[in-house]
């Protein structure tokens, strides 16, 4: 009898996936866990297995060289369905099991199996055990099974959180260098004005140039003084649009930048965070006001950032909206003329 999905198949299989287990070698914690499940049952078999889509694999196993069997002859696809122990006395006289080939020809009698949980809701495997003699586990017997399970489990989400870690990590390094080519970049920005600038003072200083000379000089001076001021402003820009987004956004999320030329020129900013209530928004430009996320998550800051950015950016004849949902994110969207 085939067993029937659990009630989230297409999520169990995503966070089975997420775990990156499938067709891995073997590993000494997930042999001890198959090795220990069949000491303390007393069965001459025992498993860590994984429930794929189509297929069952094993990732440790004591007394079979089996690698991998139908779903649809698993036992183990039964047990997923739930979070509890699914135990076997006698295969022969279970309906589920009495016609299936394992019975028969391999001659499996008993089964007993405890799921392994991610997420503290997705049963993707199971350690279980396997007899060829009709039998009763003891309660002792069910929770060490129980416990090693858990124990699966726990391994698994150590394997997932390291390789999260080691993205989060390869990131961090990826905007490090992105930092520092952003800094190269805006000391040239801002040197460039400045040197400028000093270099036309000291002329002006050293020198007694006619006054229409000197006329040139202060205007160049000045063009540069407002190319300094409007490199200032954007960088205030992007700081408080960039730390908003940062603050609000849990480290899985995603925050993207992105402009277009087409008409007005637009700057996008757009993170996946907890989002704002929309009886907030009309408030979100108002000087000191704070969002009810900001209290609740204590973030830093006297609630000044966008009130600041709105007053650059109508400063240079623009415009500034933000477009939120709660749970969802938020958008900023800059317009600047051309």
């Amino acid at each position: 009898m085939r067993a029937p999905l659990p009630p989230d198949e297409p999520g169990r299989l995503a966070a089975l996936y997420d775990a990156h287990v499938l067709d891995t070698g073997p590993e000494e914690d997930f042999d001890d866990i198959a090795l220990l499940a069949s000491q303390i049952c007393g069965t001459p078999v025992g498993l860590v297995s994984l429930v794929d889509r189509d297929r069952q694999w094993l990732k440790a196993k004591v007394g079979t060289e089996l690698e991998a069997m139908p779903r649809d002859l698993s036992f183990c696809a039964h047990t997923i369905t739930s979070h509890e122990l699914l135990e076997v006395p006698d295969a022969q006289e279970d309906g589920r099991f009495a016609d299936n080939p394992g019975v028969g020809p391999l001659g499996i009698r008993f089964y007993a199996g405890a799921p392994v949980v991610l997420d503290g809701t997705y049963s993707v495997g199971t350690v279980c055990v396997v007899d060829r003699e009709p039998r009763v586990l003891t309660s002792p017997q069910r929770r060490a099974l129980r416990s090693l399970a858990r124990h699966a489990s726990v391994q698994l989400e150590l394997r997932r959180y390291a390789r999260h870690a080691g993205e989060i990590a390869d990131q961090m390094r990826q905007v490090d260098r992105m930092k520092d080519s952003f800094l190269a970049t805006v000391s040239h920005e801002l040197r460039t004005p400045l040197s400028t600038i000093r270099g036309y003072l000291e002329m002006l200083l050293e020198d007694d140039f006619d006054a229409e000379t000197s006329r040139r000089f202060l205007s160049v001076m000045s063009r540069n003084s407002d190319r300094l001021l409007r490199l200032i402003d954007e960088l205030l820009l992007l700081n408080h649009l960039l730390v908003n987004a940062i603050k609000f956004t849990q480290p899985d999320g995603e925050i993207t930048v992105d402009s277009t030329a087409e008409g007005e020129p637009e700057l996008l900013i757009t993170d996946t965070g907890v989002g704002i209530a929309a009886e907030e928004l009309p408030h979100v430009f108002d000087r000191f006001y704070r969002c009810t996320a900001a209290e609740v998550m204590a973030a830093q800051g006297p609630g000044l950032g966008l009130a600041i950015v709105k007053s650059i950016v109508e400063a240079h004849h623009g415009s500034v909206h933000v477009q939120s949902e709660p749970g969802e994110g938020t958008t900023v969207r800059l317009t600047l003329p051309r």
